[in-house]
């Protein structure tokens, strides 16, 4: 099923900018989410809009931006990988975020699912539903295989990577 929901611009003047300011407050954890292409690579994409939606099913969503080649992965193939990121794999949001190319982080590849080496949590997920949200799609997909290790996250908030230990208090 697809959804299309129509927004009219915001009355009160609320603009995207200030948006993103306000809900940068919001401290979320980062993932990589990575779709095969066609060529049998995969390319991955850093987000932190990421959620479970249900525990029965298993259905977690996931926001992606219009205009991005994620996006149009997706469109086309409904399997995908999330990786929950531990708080030493900086780098690698920085890498699928587009910040750096240094050194492309390791990714392990099983039954076509693709993960980042590493990450404290492993989901390989299926598209079910999709839902056009503004300048973003909402995919909503199932759990079909999970794996996660202990350890400590790597935390996204007012625009900074940060390891969750040495997050600032106040």
């Amino acid at each position: 099923m697809n959804s299309q929901t129509t927004f009219a611009p915001s009355p009160s003047g609320v603009t995207g900018h200030l948006l993103r300011q306000a809900t940068g407050r919001f401290a979320t954890g980062i993932t990589v989410i990575t779709v095969p292409k066609a060529d049998g690579t995969h390319h991955g994409m850093t987000a932190n809009s990421f959620i479970s939606v249900s525990l029965e099913p298993p259905l977690v969503l996931v926001s992606v931006g219009n205009q991005s080649r994620t996006k149009l992965l997706l469109d086309d193939e409904s399997r995908f990988g999330i990786s929950i990121l531990a708080q030493h794999q900086a780098l690698a949001a920085a890498h699928y975020s587009g910040k750096t190319q240094d050194v492309e982080p390791l990714l392990s590849s099983s039954e076509g699912v693709a993960h980042v080496e590493g990450a404290l949590a492993r989901l390989s997920c299926t598209v079910v539903d999709r839902h056009l949200a503004g300048d973003h799609t909402l995919f909503i997909a199932s759990v079909d295989d999970v794996s996660f290790e202990d350890g400590q996250p790597l935390i996204f908030n007012q625009g900074r990577m940060l390891p969750l230990a040495h997050y600032p208090a106040g």
